[in-house]
């Protein structure tokens, strides 16, 4: 399953995973804060970590990613676990 997203504010540093939680439930739920968000989107298994990975690199200026939601599967432990690992690889500087 690819990453689903929708493009918010392409001026934004901030990305917003909603796991499993509805994306539009989410938008609401910021009110008009939703336009401090660059790009929104579901995550529902470990696979679209890739997806959502070779999205953001498209998405280059992101910089803030924040995780909330519903967590059915554990996924987004996964996502945290990866970007932890991730801080402390020499590969990423």
């Amino acid at each position: 399953m690819r990453f689903s997203y929708e493009v918010v504010n392409e001026d934004s540093n901030i990305a917003v995973v909603t796991l499993w939680s509805s994306v539009d439930q989410v938008k609401r739920l910021l009110g008009d804060s939703i336009r401090l968000v660059g790009i929104i989107g579901n995550l529902y298994t470990p696979v679209g970590i890739n997806y959502m990975i070779a999205t953001l690199s498209r998405f280059n200026w992101i910089d803030t990613l924040i995780v909330l939601g519903l967590d059915y599967n554990g996924v987004g432990d996964l996502l945290i676990r990866f970007f932890r690992w991730c801080v402390g690889c020499v590969a990423c500087g």
